[in-house]
C-alpha cells in the first residue's frame, strides 16, 4: 500500500471526503478536501505528522485502542508473538515512541483498511 493510499484511507475513516469530480485522490493530495459537509482543508500527512496521527486515533472505538496497542508493539518491535502488556520497560520507551508512519499502518490494519 503507498503512501498516498495510506493517506486517503486514514482520511476517508475520519470523515475527509475529496472535494473534486476526480476518483483519484492521490493524483490531488496537496489540495482542498471536503470534512464535515462544508469545511474545506488540506488533507493532512498522517505518515509523518504525529499530532495528525493522533487526531485520527481518536475515531478509534474503546475496544480498538488495545488492539492498536498490540498491533503497534508487533509493528515497531518486530515481534508478533509478545503481548503489549508483556513488554520489557526498553522496549515500551520504543513503541511509546514510534513514528507516524508505523501508527498509520497499525491505524489501518485496526479499521481493516491496509493492504500489503
Amino acid at each position: 500500500m503507498n503512501s498516498d493510499k495510506q493517506r486517503i484511507a486514514i482520511a476517508e475513516s475520519v470523515g475527509w471526503k475529496d472535494c473534486h469530480e476526480n476518483e483519484n485522490w492521490a493524483a490531488t493530495i496537496g489540495t482542498l478536501y471536503e470534512v464535515n459537509g462544508n469545511q474545506y482543508a488540506v488533507l493532512p500527512d498522517y505518515l509523518n505528522d504525529l499530532n495528525a496521527m493522533h487526531d485520527a486515533m481518536a475515531y478509534l472505538e474503546p475496544e480498538q485502542v488495545d488492539l492498536f496497542a498490540v498491533e503497534l508493539s508487533d509493528i515497531v518491535l518486530e515481534n508478533p508473538h509478545k503481548a503489549w502488556w508483556d513488554l520489557e520497560p526498553n522496549e515500551v520507551g520504543h513503541v511509546a515512541n514510534a513514528s507516524a508512519k508505523q501508527r498509520a499502518e497499525a491505524y489501518l490494519k485496526i479499521i481493516k483498511k491496509w493492504k500489503e
